[in-house]
């Protein structure tokens, strides 16, 4: 029995869910909680963000309540298919390469010499005792003590240079394969954006504008605060789905108070979000009697709109398309006006010839730094590359903004096509994909080790438990140091950054 707050124990199959929404983001990758639901999914190959009846060990329910049982336990969890992947041997820098392959040359030099002096003293009648101490002496002398105590010192000097721009190093030879590095492969979700769902474009209707019901602003950002379930906790924190907390973000920095709209149109009623229906309505108490909001996705909204409007349907799905092409997340709100309170809430008879307000476009934005850090990337001669959980066309309209695509030639790869090829191919064009959408936790491990194949020092960023395997085997793993799990910090062999 799961209910908001629970952490999922094990991995589930739900078989009843009421409005239940995941947050697993430290596992996918994907940035907006998932909504589940008990339905059987046709036979396929899924990644972990597509399996909607599915829970896993680790994320935890941020809305809504489940019935489950249990699938696997243990090490048989996704999240214990990661550990296993982590269970490898620790990997040696670039720095301890070349010292190892160097003391091995140093050494052989040394004992040719040493048996030459010898044989050539022992040749001349010396005795040969005597030429075995002074071969050992030589030997000894030859070896450069002082070597390990000068490469420390010039490491710690490095590392305190970074230390001052708020990287932690937890291993000094890192701070000479930072130098070393001709890939970087970043998460998304996290790092290269903030976690964190904003509004960054809407679109508003003829009807929205010219509706007398709201006449402080547009209905449609009264909508945008009205139509949720979002709260305040005493600090002033908004809580809960982070798709209605961007919508409730938005509409407060538009100087509209959620609680001050609630007093002025209290809430009479509400129709929960349905994953069958795709919408949710409240119905709110006006001097015209009752109002109706609607909101959901825009496909299923354009069946529910009046006839007048279903004329202009065309150009309506033209603007979302442009808003999709962005790698926005588009909801729409339509409205209805009722003469009272209807006694049964019939969501066929309230969701119909509504009146479409106006659509809202979300995507977790990139952060400002990013994109001057991949721009000082390029400079440096390393290619940063993009790796995510999400879907593919926000990956490359995110990717597009951060200037990580910046040809036609850049490849953008989903983990389903990923999937079908061979390591030999993959290898082929591994060094021009620069985006890869849609993958799970061993296919980020198959993109270090293929590039690594390539014989290029790769480094990668992360924050959650899917970049784990990946961390632990490239050459330089950098976890996030605000943002990053526990587990992604301890795997960061190298370095920590804020």
């Amino acid at each position: 029995m799961l209910e908001a707050g629970n952490i999922i124990p094990a991995d589930l199959r739900f078989f009843e869910t009421h409005q239940i929404k995941v947050d697993e983001s430290a596992l996918t990758g994907e940035s907006h909680n998932v909504e589940k639901n008990a339905n059987e999914l046709p036979e396929g190959d899924y990644p972990l963000g597509d399996r909607i009846n599915m829970g896993f060990k680790g994320t935890f329910i941020t809305n809504g309540r489940a019935l489950a049982y249990v699938a696997t336990t243990g090490m048989n969890t996704e999240l214990g298919r990661i550990a296993k992947m982590i269970q490898t041997d620790e990997t040696s820098t670039p720095l301890q390469k070349r010292l190892a392959a160097f003391g091995k040359r140093l050494s052989v030099g040394i004992l040719i010499i040493c048996t030459i002096i010898f044989v050539f003293g022992w040749l001349r009648g010396e005795n040969i005792l005597t030429m075995l101490l002074t071969s050992i002496s030589l030997a000894v002398a030859a070896i450069p003590e002082a070597l390990p105590a000068l490469v420390t010192i010039a490491l710690a000097f490095g590392a305190k240079r970074l230390v001052k721009s708020n990287a932690l190093i937890r291993k000094l030879p890192a701070v000479e394969t930072l130098g070393s590095v001709t890939y970087i492969c970043s998460d998304k979700t996290g790092t290269l954006t903030l976690n964190k769902m904003t509004v960054q474009e809407t679109f508003e209707t003829d009807d929205n504008k010219t509706n007398p019901l709201f006449s402080n602003s547009s209905a449609l950002l009264n909508a945008m605060a009205l139509n949720n379930d979002v709260s305040k906790d005493k600090d002033g924190k908004w809580l809960g789905d982070s798709t209605e907390v961007a919508l409730v973000q938005y509409a407060f920095n538009n100087s509209l108070e959620r609680e001050n709209l609630e007093i002025q149109f209290p809430r009479m009623a509400e129709l929960p979000f349905d994953s069958s229906r795709k919408c949710m309505t409240t119905l709110h108490k006006t001097e015209h009697g009752i109002i109706a909001i609607t909101k959901g996705a825009v496909d299923v909204l354009f069946e529910k709109l009046n006839h007048e409007q279903k004329l202009f349907v065309p150009e309506y799905e033209s603007k979302v398309n442009e808003m999709a092409e962005k790698g926005y997340r588009v909801l729409g709100y339509a409205i209805k006006t009722l003469p009272s309170l209807p006694e049964n809430l019939d969501a066929d008879e309230i969701e119909t010839s509504l009146t479409l307000i106006g659509f809202a476009g979300m995507i977790d934005p990139p952060r400002e730094e990013a994109k001057q850090a991949v721009a000082e990337c390029k400079q440096a001669g390393i290619i940063p590359v993009m790796i995510t959980g999400d879907h593919k066309l926000t990956a490359k309209a995110i990717a597009k903004q951060l200037g990580i695509i910046s040809s036609e030639e850049d490849i953008v790869l989903s983990g389903s096509e990923l999937s079908k090829l061979t390591l030999e191919a993959f290898e082929n064009i591994v060094e021009k994909v620069r985006v890869y959408a849609r993958v799970n936790p061993e296919q980020k491990l198959k993109i270090i080790t293929a590039l690594q194949a390539k014989h290029h020092f790769v480094a990668m960023t992360g924050d959650g438990v899917n970049d784990a395997p990946a961390l632990k085997n490239a050459d330089i793993g950098i976890a996030m140091g605000i943002n990053g799990t526990e587990v992604s910090k301890k795997l960061a062999h190298d370095f920590i950054g804020r």
